[in-house]
């Protein structure tokens, strides 16, 4: 297939050399002229299928606002030419808030699918070239199978398939669980250091168990970047709207801001 990658930021520039590499005739579209490669007619025509990675900034509640991912979504389609619109493929990989994909859906139709990536900053090519598993929730069956295609050429590692919402609650729960390792680390070294006793030694020990593992648990470092906080505060408006109280998501961010004091 030929792809168009929209958003051409700090995770969608890479994505498109990560295709190029893998041998995918791709193009590049951004909203901004700067950043673009191709107007927006000829990303649409010179591709079929776009994954979309654009902002999805922090409302003041903790969910992420969709506005320029819906603006992306229509434009593309309204540009696609009527006998192509049902082949065409919606691959969305920017963060969403549970349910937005549904909402998306609306849009473009059944061939849509929700794909995310688990990336961390200073090891974006890395992580995009040999991540732990792929996720993908999709609309329909056909849809997942077209994106399941494109991503193991990408990468081979098992294949995640699921609804929509099923992927949403799975990318932010993921980080989530990384905030609460990160936590319980720094949790211990608060303790720890009014004892006099070493954390690093402990969690060594505590992270050699397998149930648990040493990828996170280094004790006097709080979690930041774009994804782990901001995960961390929309699984919990998520909860909250739903009926269920998030305690361990709302502990998690608690500690993190004692090891900030």
């Amino acid at each position: 297939m030929r792809i168009a990658v929209c958003g051409l930021g700090k995770v969608g520039r890479p994505i498109l050399d990560t295709l190029r590499v893998k041998g995918f005739a791709a193009i590049g579209y951004d909203c901004v002229p700067a950043k673009s490669e191709a107007k927006l007619s000829d990303a649409v025509d010179q591709s079929d299928a776009a994954i979309f990675i654009v902002p999805t900034p922090s409302n003041e509640d903790g969910s992420f606002s969709n506005v320029y991912l819906i603006q992306a979504l229509e434009r593309f389609k309204n540009s696609i030419p009527m006998r192509e619109k049902k082949d065409y493929l919606y691959i969305v990989s920017s963060t969403t808030v549970p349910g937005s994909c549904e909402n998306f859906r609306k849009i473009v139709g059944d061939n849509i699918c929700y794909k995310p990536e688990f990336i961390r900053l200073d090891h974006v090519r890395n992580d995009l070239l040999s991540p732990a598993f792929t996720l993908i929730g999709e609309a329909s069956k056909e849809a997942g199978d077209r994106s399941e295609q494109i991503y193991r050429q990408i990468a081979d590692v098992p294949v995640k398939r699921m609804s929509l919402i099923e992927a949403e609650l799975t990318k932010i729960t993921l980080n989530c669980a990384l905030t609460m390792k990160i936590s319980l680390a720094n949790q211990l070294h608060l303790v720890a250091k009014k004892l006099g006793a070493d954390s690093e030694k402990i969690m060594d020990a505590v992270g050699t168990d397998p149930r648990i593992g040493l990828a996170y648990l280094k004790p006097g470092w709080p979690y930041g970047g774009p994804c782990l906080p901001r995960d961390n505060r929309m699984f919990r408006f998520v909860a909250e709207k739903v009926g269920v109280n998030a305690c361990l998501s709302e502990a998690a961010d608690k500690i993190n801001e004692a090891m900030q004091a």
